[in-house]
């Protein structure tokens, strides 16, 4: 199916660039991690069509809102990753889809679903027990954070049932990771943090 994507990159100076293409996402996909692995190559590609800049990555969709997803390549470890749209923005390793739709014959809806589904159960699962504001969040809103989970995975969305709990759905920032084993076949484990840790992070990094 064809929709744009963003195409983007993070430079080592931290700097972010990003063009857009139109497509079959998977097959764009495909391209990007067949041909442009090496840091010349990956140069090149920005050096063929017009390219604009934007401060961080939490900006592209602003710039293209009608991007329905991003290929987002970093420098600093030469990898690239699906910056995954949703109620969750998630940025997982390229790698790992592609394993998931072409050599599992997974489609991409579903992979995107299963990825959505581990975060889920990452943030009631494991993340609630760091977390002692979110646990009692949970508790005063929720009951038991494992019953709170059952109920969210019996929906036949449940990203989309996550997200109607605005309570839970607003505790967090909305961009998370996907972290991969050494394959980076197999997911180990997804960044997610607070919204309030990452205004008090904003507020002193602009200080």
């Amino acid at each position: 199916m064809e929709q744009i994507s963003v195409i983007a990159r993070r430079l080592k100076s931290g700097c972010v660039q990003y063009g857009w293409s139109s497509g079959d996402r998977m097959e764009i996909a495909r391209r990007l991690f067949r041909y442009y692995q090496l840091p010349e190559r990956v140069s090149c590609l920005f050096d063929i069509g017009k390219v604009r800049g934007c401060r961080s990555e939490r900006e592209i969709f602003d710039k293209r809102p009608t991007a329905g997803n991003a290929f987002f390549y970093e420098e600093r470890d030469g990898c690239w990753y699906d910056v995954l749209r949703g109620p969750f923005i998630i940025k997982t390793p390229l790698e790992l889809l592609l394993h998931e739709t072409d050599r599992k014959g997974c489609g991409i809806a579903e992979c995107i679903r299963l990825i959505e589904k581990g975060l889920i159960e990452y943030m009631l699962w494991e993340y609630v027990t760091r977390d002692e504001v979110f646990e009692e969040l949970v508790k005063r809103n929720g009951g038991d954070a494992g019953s709170l989970l059952d109920r969210i995975l019996a929906n036949d969305d449940p990203i989309t049932a996550l997200y109607e709990m605005k309570w839970l759905y607003h505790y967090f920032d909305h961009w998370a990771a996907v972290f991969t084993d050494e394959s980076g076949e197999k997911i180990v484990g997804y960044a997610l943090a607070p919204v309030r840790r990452q205004r008090r992070s904003r507020q002193a990094s602009c200080g």
